[in-house]
Formats: structure tokens, C-alpha cells, sequence
């Protein structure tokens, strides 16, 4: 697209529109806002389907799902564009050519996430805590021990001068 670049009043309408929807505010990770810039730079910004509507596939599959052939021949082109097929609609001076274009107005707020690569080493790691385990694991074990071990003592200790006052 040229710059600087002049929207028009419905593609600005629109998106005061996705503001008013959420307090003022354009989420930018929303559905809205993602296709308000498909039908402002429709070749640069994705259209963003509604989750769950669509479903990728590749021209050999559908082919095979449909019994038809994924590549239309020559005549099969001309027969959908021919002029005599198509409406006889032309745009007028002061007409929006953004008012005629698709627009949904189901909102859906989008989180994209890269997947994760799993970890170089991710074996190290497990290592690293089972070894973290086993030494609190020792640590609590060495403390109980010697606990136990005073306690011991200091009842022997008790018993011992106890027995020396008696007599």
C-alpha cells in the first residue's frame, strides 16, 4: 500500500464501532480488530474465520474428499467471470468500496502461541530435580536422625542423675 494512506469513513466507523464494544478501547488480539486490518490491507493482514469454521487442506486432499479436480481448466475460469455472470454493479463517485465487503461481527479475543521446542536437554533437567529430591530427601533425613540421637542422649543423661539422687 501507498503511504500515507487515507481510510475510509467506514473502515474508521468500523473500528470506532470494535472500541465502543470494549470500553473505548481496540483489542488488538481480538477477531475484530484482526479483520478490520484484512479489509484495511487485505494483501498483507490474513482474514481471521471465526475459530472452529474452517478447516485447512491441501488441493490433493480435497480433491480426493470432493471426486472433483482441484485445478479448473481455461473454460471453467471464463465461465465464473465471463461479464454476462456477473452483476451489472458499478461503484459510484462517492461510493465506499469497503461497504460492500464482508464484515462479522462475532467477537473472539486471540492468543497466539508459538509451540514450544522441547528443551536440548530436557534429560538433564529431570536429572537435575530427581538429584534436588534425593538430596532434601537426605537433609530431612540427617535432621530426624539426629534428633532422635539427642533425644536419646538427654533421656540417658536424665535417667542417670535421677537414679544418683535417689540413692
Amino acid at each position: 500500500m501507498s503511504a500515507p494512506r487515507a481510510l475510509s469513513t467506514t473502515l474508521n466507523s468500523r473500528l470506532e464501532d470494535i472500541a465502543k464494544e470494549h470500553g473505548g478501547q481496540v483489542q488488538l488480539h481480538g477477531r475484530l480488530f484482526a479483520q478490520w486490518m484484512h479489509h484495511a490491507y487485505p494483501r498483507e493482514c490474513p482474514y481471521p474465520h471465526i475459530s472452529g469454521t474452517t478447516s485447512k487442506a491441501a488441493a490433493e486432499g480435497w480433491s480426493d474428499g470432493n471426486g472433483g479436480d482441484a485445478v479448473a481448466s481455461k473454460e471453467e475460469m471464463m465461465q465464473f467471470t465471463s461479464p454476462s455472470n456477473s452483476e451489472k454493479t458499478t461503484l459510484q463517485e462517492g461510493d465506499d468500496v469497503h461497504d460492500l465487503m464482508m464484515w462479522s461481527h462475532e467477537e473472539e479475543l486471540l492468543v497466539v502461541r508459538a509451540p514450544q521446542a522441547p528443551e536440548a536437554n530436557a534429560g538433564s533437567s529431570t536429572f537435575m530435580t530427581g538429584l534436588r529430591s534425593m538430596v532434601f530427601f537426605a537433609a530431612i533425613l540427617s535432621m530426624v536422625y539426629h534428633l532422635v540421637k539427642t533425644a536419646t542422649t538427654a533421656k540417658g543423661a536424665m535417667g542417670g542423675s535421677n537414679e544418683k539422687f535417689m540413692v
